[in-house]
């Protein structure tokens, strides 16, 4: 085995255990691409390499809906929730040779979430949580590598561990007074589920050789039916949290401008969500199921082993589908969507 492999793997027991050590946790992220498009000389090999990156990511959550129809009267009467969610991912990738690298992910996150109706229906009140999520062990293989700096082609398969919390309590004041009770699913720190992760990614040169479609998708999927944890919800089949598949994509272009010191943007389509059943097992329990799309914009910049990447997407349809307890019943909940994100992320590699 050798020396860089095992700095590798004695980093992933290392966040392992750490992630089992805390007693916080954070808001699951999903998985997402990091993949680099057009930066790396095709004839350079990569083994040995080591990249270190931190991707912040924020959102402010109050705009609701149910379907695609948004609930202006909410924002009106002031009966809106609230949710700001600031995010930091770490993420150390290795390189073992031209075609494997593999990755290990842990995420931060610090959450708020305001509401009347969690508390006395009468005074807006703010429950919190803040801590590590779950931990992400990814393993990718690049499918085109005679070709690489033209085109790419990664597949990526992984676990999620369950290291966040997922019952984490707040005070809720409540009619009767300040009560303990578990925060809201979606300010939650973990969902208590072991997953798979399937990825791929893709990029081809079009019109000039600075210029790339890219592709990404990923598909979490959770097998775990509910992890028992109360929402505190009175219809018996929403009392404890579901354990939801998640998924996003994107596709889109990026120019390169500047090969030396390697300055491209991006114009993308994003969308994220979460499915109301899952791909493998049941679907029981509560969870908001729906979907945004957003147009994003984005650049990078490279210089040496340093390389800086901002983007914002914004939102452009948001959807909150029903579930499976909204089919079953005849309902249809509601869900608070965020206008845009803002992501920036800094990555330093090393041989």
């Amino acid at each position: 085995m050798s020396k860089g492999l095992r700095q590798f793997l004695l980093f992933v027991i290392g966040l392992a255990v750490f992630g089992q050590a805390l007693a916080n946790g954070c808001i699951v992220v999903r998985p997402t691409s990091n993949l680099a498009i057009g930066t790396d000389d095709a004839h350079e090999s990569r083994a040995g390499r080591f990249e270190f990156t931190v991707a912040y990511r924020y959102l402010y959550s109050d705009r609701h809906f149910r379907g695609t129809h948004e609930e202006r009267e909410r924002q009106a009467e002031d009966t809106d929730v609230r949710n700001a969610v600031h995010t930091l991912d770490h993420t150390l990738t290795y390189w073992a040779n031209d075609l494997w690298r593999y990755s290990a992910s842990l995420p931060y996150t610090k959450a708020r979430r305001s509401s009347l109706y969690e508390h006395d229906r009468v005074n807006r009140h703010t429950m919190r949580s803040r801590g590590i999520g779950d931990l992400r062990l990814m393993a990718y293989r690049e499918m085109l590598s005679g070709s690489r700096g033209s085109s790419g082609l990664e597949l990526g398969l992984g676990i999620k561990l369950p290291t966040g919390k997922n019952d984490v309590k707040d005070i809720a004041y409540r009619p009767d007074g300040p009560e303990l009770r578990n925060v809201d699913q979606s300010i939650q720190l973990g969902d208590g589920g072991v997953g798979a992760i399937v990825e791929i990614n893709a990029y081809t040169g079009v019109f000039s050789e600075r210029t790339y479609l890219f592709g990404s998708a990923s598909y979490l999927i959770n097998p775990r039916d509910t992890n028992g944890v109360s929402t505190h919800r009175s219809r018996e089949a929403e009392s404890v949290q579901s354990v939801p598949d998640t998924y996003q994509a994107r596709i889109g272009l990026t120019h390169v401008f500047d090969t030396v010191n390697p300055f491209s943007v991006d114009a993308s389509v994003r969308v994220e969500g979460v499915p109301w059943q899952d791909l493998v097992g049941s679907s029981n329990g509560f969870r908001r199921p729906g979907y945004a799309v957003y147009v994003e914009p984005a650049m990078t910049y490279q210089r040496g082993n340093h390389r800086f990447n901002l983007s914002v997407p914004i939102a452009i349809e948001r959807n909150r589908i029903k579930s499976k307890s909204d089919r079953d019943n005849g309902g249809h909940g509601d869900a608070a969507f965020a206008d845009y994100l803002v992501m920036a992320n800094y990555s330093f590699r090393w041989n």
